[in-house]
C-alpha cells in the first residue's frame, strides 16, 4: 500500500512540476489587416535589482531572434524599434530573480531527502508518508502587447510571460545565459505565430 501510494503521489508531484516550468503558449496577434512589411520590438529598459549584464544578455536574445526569423520569414520583417510607434511590439521587463547559495543549499537538502526519505521509509515499512520537494527556478517576467495601430485598440491587450531557468546546479552567469535562451526562443515563437496569423488575415497563403 506504502508503494502504491508513494508511486502515485511521486507522479502527482512531477506533474505539478512539470506544469509549473510551461509557459503559455499564447501571443498578442493583429486584431487588424492592415499591411505590415516590419514589425518593430522595443525592449523597456531594466526591472528593478536586474543586473546591466542581463539586460545586455536580453537584447542580445532580442537581435538573435531577429536574424534567424528574418533568415527564414516570407511576409514579414522584425527589427528592434526606432521612434515610430506604428506596427510595433512592446516587451517591458516587470519582474527579475536568479536562485543564491543559500537556495540551492536548500534544493539540494531537499534533493537528498527526496530520495532517502522514501527510501527508508518504505523499508521500515512506516505507516504514514511524508513528501515535498523544492526545485528553484530563476526567470526574467515580462509583458507582451502590440502598439495602437495593429491591435486596433486604445488599450491594447497584454500577455504575461517568462523566460526561465531550473536554478539547481547552476551559477549566477549559467542562469542568466539559459535565461536569455529561453528569451530567444520565446521571441522566435511570437514572431512565427504573429506572421502565421498575418499571413492568414491578409489570405497570403492561397
Amino acid at each position: 500500500m506504502i508503494r502504491f501510494l508513494y508511486g502515485n503521489l511521486l507522479v502527482v508531484q512531477l506533474v505539478l512540476l512539470v506544469s509549473s516550468c510551461v509557459t503559455s503558449s499564447r501571443y498578442p496577434l493583429a486584431k487588424s489587416d492592415i499591411k505590415i512589411d516590419t514589425l518593430s520590438i522595443c525592449l523597456s529598459g531594466p526591472v528593478i535589482n536586474m543586473p546591466v549584464e542581463q539586460h545586455q544578455l536580453l537584447v542580445q536574445s532580442l537581435d538573435t531572434a531577429i536574424s534567424e526569423f528574418n533568415r527564414e520569414s516570407e511576409f514579414i520583417k522584425a527589427k528592434r524599434c526606432d521612434r515610430s510607434d506604428r506596427s510595433t511590439a512592446y516587451i517591458q521587463f516587470t519582474k527579475y530573480r536568479l536562485i543564491n547559495q543559500s537556495q540551492l543549499a536548500i534544493a539540494g537538502i531537499n534533493l537528498i531527502g527526496l530520495v532517502a526519505l522514501p527510501t527508508a521509509m518504505l523499508a521500515s515499512d512506516l505507516p504514514f508518508f511524508v513528501f515535498f520537494w523544492y526545485l528553484p527556478r530563476a526567470y526574467t517576467a515580462y509583458n507582451i502587447y502590440l502598439s495602437e495601430d495593429i491591435d486596433n485598440s486604445k488599450n491594447p491587450a497584454t500577455i504575461t510571460k517568462k523566460a526561465s531557468t531550473g536554478g539547481f546546479l547552476k551559477t549566477t552567469q549559467l542562469q542568466q545565459v539559459y535565461i536569455g535562451e529561453d528569451f530567444t526562443f520565446d521571441l522566435l515563437n511570437f514572431l512565427y505565430e504573429f506572421e502565421i496569423d498575418y499571413a492568414e488575415k491578409r489570405g497570403l497563403y492561397e
